[in-house]
């Protein structure tokens, strides 16, 4: 499918494929926005912590695999947050993790199978991060 200017709108194509590089694209999105709005830094992680506490609640306990791939989380109630967090305690560190867990009240089984190194992550450090390099490269803010 695409849009009148010929970008591909939910294809194969599309480059955001991984759960972290969503993360990501969304997290600049903000930054922008604050930039363009002339938020300074502290103000913008001032608006995340006042106005999305249950995000920020949901990313503190967040894990990433090698490849990009957020782990289902019993922090968010995800489907397979319990069966993750079960296999994880046998897990020898080093090896993917394959793991199964049944949908639709157990008419189907998902296995996913997630690559270490799990990394946890940090929207404030990440918004300074973004805060620095997109207001050297584009100007604005405070």
């Amino acid at each position: 499918m695409q849009n009148r200017r010929g970008f591909s709108i939910g294809s194969w194509r599309s480059p955001l494929r991984s759960d972290y590089s969503r993360r990501q694209a969304l997290l600049e999105i903000d930054v922008l926005v604050a930039l363009a709005l002339g938020l300074s830094l502290d103000e913008l992680t001032t608006i995340y912590r006042v106005q999305f506490p249950v995000m920020r609640q949901y990313e503190l306990g967040d894990e990433y695999d090698a490849k990009g791939q957020r782990l289902p989380s019993t922090n968010r109630k995800a489907p397979g947050g319990k069966e993750v967090r079960e296999a994880l305690k046998d897990w020898n560190g080093t090896s993917p993790l394959t793991v199964s867990w049944q949908i639709n009240d157990g008419l189907e089984t998902v296995t996913k199978t997630f690559y270490p190194p799990f990394t946890k992550v940090d929207r404030e450090e990440d918004y300074r991060i973004a805060y620095e390099v997109l207001k050297t490269r584009y100007g604005g803010g405070v």
